[in-house]
C-alpha cells in the first residue's frame, strides 16, 4: 500500500475469483473450512465472509490483521480450506478493531441493512434499495429521498479527546444539487460530509461557529471513488482516494444525535447515488490507515495478491505438489535427493539381475524336467 506507518488491527478485503482462485469446489457450502492465519502460519486470524457464491466463483472475506507493517514489500498471511470435519464459529463483529463503531457493508445475503460490528448499531429505517452487484458485493441505490438513519449510542459518540472518522465508497449519479453523504446533528451543532455540484466537501457547526472546507475537491460522476471525512480535536480533513485534498482549523465540542446516511436531518439534501462499505470510527484515523482502505477495497487492489495453493486443487496455475517440493529445495535438500537417486539406481540393478536369475533359473528347471 506504500504506507509509511505500521497500522495494527487492520480488516483487510482479500477478493476470490476464477481468476486468482481455482479451489471453489473444494470449499463447504457454509465456509466453515475456511481458516487464516498469520505468517509465523500459527496465530488464527479473525474473518467475515462478506459475499460468497460458489456458481459463480466469487467470495469476499475480511481478514483482521494484527498489524500491517509500513516502510516493506512484502507480508504473507496463510489461507487453509477443504477440511471436510472443520467447524465454523466466526462472527462478524471478531473481524473489526474496536474503534469501528459502525460498518455497513450492505450485504447482498441479508434481509435488511445491519450494522456488522460487535457494537450492532439500530438503523432506524431501510429506505435504501440494495444493489447486489456494487463495489464490494452489494451496496445501497440513494435516488434523493432515500437515506438511513443510526440510532444514536455510546458507540457513536464524537468527542474531541479521540475525535471520528467516517468513510464510504460513493458513487454520485449526475451532478449533485447540494446532496448530504453523512449528517451528524446534536441540538445547534452539527457536522456532514456533502457533494455540491460534484464539489466534495465537509462542514461543522459548532454552536453558531461554522467551519467548512474548501469546495475544490472535484469528484467524478458515475464513478466509484473513496471518500472520508476525520474530524480531529482541532483540524477537519477531507480524504479521497487515500490522498488529504482538505484541511482546515476547528473548535468543538462532544456531538451527540442520530446519524443520517444519504441526507441531513429529516431527510433534507439527499445524496442522489450509489453507497457501499460505509464505515465509523469513533477516533481520528491516520491518513495511511485511509490510504489501506482506500487501495485495498478499489477494484484493482494492489494490496493483496494471491499465490497458489500449494496442495488440494489449483490445477489452473501448474503449481502442483512436485513443484512446490522442488521449489522449496536448499543445498542439503538436493544433497539427500542426489544420494538417494544414486541408491535407487543400485536397486534397479539388483532388482533387474535378480529378475534375469530367476528367469534363467525357471527356464534351466523347464529343461530339467
Amino acid at each position: 500500500a506504500n504506507i509509511e506507518t505500521s497500522q495494527t488491527e487492520v480488516p483487510v478485503l482479500v477478493r476470490l475469483h476464477a481468476g486468482n482462485f481455482q479451489d471453489f469446489m473444494l470449499l463447504k457450502d457454509d465456509l466453515s473450512d475456511l481458516r487464516f492465519v498469520a505468517n509465523d502460519d500459527k496465530t488464527p486470524l479473525k474473518h467475515y465472509v462478506e459475499h460468497f457464491d460458489p456458481i459463480n466463483q466469487m467470495l469476499f472475506v475480511w481478514v483482521k490483521l494484527p498489524q500491517l507493517t509500513g516502510g516493506i514489500a512484502t507480508e504473507r498471511v496463510w489461507m487453509y480450506y477443504g477440511n471436510a470435519d472443520a467447524v465454523g464459529t466466526v462472527a462478524s463483529g471478531d473481524a473489526y478493531e474496536i474503534s469501528q463503531s459502525l460498518v455497513l457493508p450492505f450485504s447482498g445475503s441479508d434481509a435488511q441493512i445491519s450494522d456488522k460490528t460487535a457494537y450492532a448499531n439500530v438503523i432506524e429505517n431501510h429506505e435504501a434499495a440494495l444493489n447486489p452487484a456494487s463495489i464490494i458485493g452489494g451496496g445501497v441505490q440513494l435516488g434523493g429521498t432515500q437515506y438511513l438513519t443510526i440510532q444514536d449510542s455510546p458507540a457513536m459518540r464524537m468527542v474531541p479527546e479521540t475525535g471520528a472518522t467516517f468513510s464510504a465508497w460513493i458513487k454520485p449519479i449526475g451532478t449533485q444539487v447540494d446532496g448530504v453523504v453523512f449528517a451528524r446533528h446534536s441540538g445547534s451543532s452539527h457536522v456532514e460530509l456533502a457533494v455540491s455540484g460534484n464539489l466534495l466537501y465537509a462542514k461543522l457547526n459548532n454552536g453558531g461557529s461554522v467551519f467548512e472546507t474548501p469546495r475544490s475537491v472535484q469528484l467524478a460522476a458515475d464513478s466509484w471513488q473513496h471518500v472520508a471525512m476525520v474530524l480531529s480535536a482541532d483540524n477537519l480533513k477531507v480524504v479521497v482516494n487515500g490522498e488529504m485534498q482538505a484541511s482546515i482549523p476547528v473548535q468543538w465540542s462532544e456531538l451527540g444525535g442520530s446519524t443520517t446516511i444519504g441526507a441531513s436531518l429529516n431527510g433534507e439534501r439527499g445524496f442522489v447515488g450509489e453507497l457501499d462499505e460505509v464505515r465509523f470510527d469513533k477516533i481520528a484515523r491516520p491518513q495511511d490507515w485511509i490510504k489501506v482502505a482506500a487501495i485495498n477495497q478499489g477494484a484493482m487492489d494492489t494490496l493483496v495478491a494471491v499465490q497458489p495453493a500449494e496442495q488440494l486443487g489449483s490445477g489452473g496455475h501448474g503449481n502442483q505438489m512436485f513443484d512446490v517440493i522442488l521449489g522449496s529445495l536448499d543445498e542439503a535438500g538436493w544433497a539427500v535427493i542426489f544420494v538417494l537417486a544414486i541408491m535407487a539406481v543400485f536397486c534397479w540393478m539388483v532388482t533387474i539381475g535378480k529378475s534375469l536369475y530367476i528367469r534363467r533359473s525357471s527356464k534351466d528347471n523347464e529343461a530339467f524336467l
